[in-house]
């Protein structure tokens, strides 16, 4: 049997399986009529499938409608890319389950606009259509316990099990999976990393976060970061969280500890096993203050941070776009003024990084003074 045939047949068992093991029903769910739709099912490899609000479920394929209250289902080795009436995409990465919690959409009656999706399991990807456009607060991207603001057009969620850390190992990531202390959960618009040394990092849904890492958010960029004692912090645009410390045993939460610091922007934290096992522990600070922990859930704004870490977030963006200029001028202007390119990249991520000290400082004499 050729290499060919042995794969396809392989995938052919793999699907009865599948159907099998679920009691799925062959042929997709409700064909009769479009009426309610909420979206297509554009394109899907592997095995997709599709269940309705009524608990009954059906393998999906291209051209299938999806309407409220379906949840779609993705495989192993396996995507759907759908396609909502308001424009919007939606590609669902292998291993994920997404529902429609709520979809309306009338060209001629914004008022009745709604676009609400549930990431239960992996990841997605999303462009936002008309509905975000025009009523940016009637649309909603969540999980069970977080729910992302909408500030730019590119969404991206991922919820991470043992997959994350494969792929950054696979990758060739050059920090062990394991000293990760978070993940980011979700994000919208541009969101990245310093590290003390100067170094700058992209995040995209799914990357880890270390010890020391100062997440900062652009001007139109939310993330959401998930840490490993169930502790989640959503950021909002133009804020900078410095992870100062941060240590998690399952086994002993209560000896466990974090010391975050908000540097400039706006958070809501939900406080995890950390803090719930020693408040004491937890400690979350602004260059002007500790914040006491009281309860599972604050919001915390930093207006102005004077003297520290001021338009660090825009000191970053600049930071990328001189990286990319650099990669260019080596290949349009040879290596003199690649290098130049870079120097002017490294001044420029190390005045964002002085900002950062300046306000790790500032929290510094915070805790001094207790």
């Amino acid at each position: 049997m050729s290499r060919i045939a042995t794969r396809y047949l392989s995938f052919a068992l793999r699907t009865v399986a599948f159907i099998v093991a679920n009691g799925l029903l062959m042929g997709p769910p409700a064909l009769a009529a479009d009426d309610g739709a909420a979206a297509r099912i554009e394109a899907v490899t592997g095995v997709v499938s599709v269940t309705q609000a009524s608990g009954v479920a059906g393998i999906a394929g291209a051209g299938q409608a999806l309407r409220r209250g379906e949840t779609v289902h993705t495989e192993r080795d396996s995507t759907a890319r759908l396609r909502f009436s308001d424009g919007s995409d939606v590609v669902l990465r292998p291993n994920s389950q997404v529902r429609v919690d709520d979809y309306a959409f009338d060209p001629l009656r914004p008022q009745s606009d709604n676009f609400a999706l549930r990431l239960f399991k992996g990841g997605l990807r999303s462009i936002t259509g008309a509905i975000a456009k025009r009523n940016r607060d009637r649309v909603s991207y969540s999980t069970i316990t977080a729910t992302i603001g909408i500030r730019g057009t590119d969404i991206m969620m991922r919820l991470c099990d043992d997959d994350c850390a494969r792929e950054e190992m696979a990758a060739g990531g050059t920090r062990r999976a394991d000293a990760a202390v978070a993940r980011v959960g979700a994000l919208s618009g541009g969101v990245s990393a310093l590290r003390p040394d100067g170094r700058w990092r992209a995040l995209d849904a799914g990357d880890a976060v270390y010890r020391d890492d100062a997440i900062v958010t652009g001007a139109r960029g939310v993330a959401v970061l998930f840490f490993l004692d169930d502790t989640r912090i959503t950021l909002q645009p133009r804020s900078i969280l410095v992870v100062q410390d941060y240590a998690y045993d399952a086994a002993a939460p209560a000896l466990g500890g974090a010391v975050l610091v908000l540097l400039d922007g706006a958070a809501r934290t939900q406080t995890g096993a950390i803090a719930k096992a020693s408040p004491e522990r937890f400690v979350f600070l602004t260059p002007e203050r500790r914040i006491r922990v009281h309860g599972t859930l604050f919001d915390t704004v930093v207006a102005v941070v004077t003297g520290a870490a001021e338009n660090a977030g825009e000191q970053a963006e600049q930071a990328a776009q001189q990286a990319q200029d650099a990669a260019k001028k080596a290949a349009d202007k040879g290596a003199d003024a690649a290098q130049q390119a870079a120097q002017d990249t490294n001044v420029r991520i190390q005045n964002a990084n002085t900002k950062i000290e300046q306000g790790q400082h500032a929290a510094s004499n915070v805790i001094a003074k207790g």
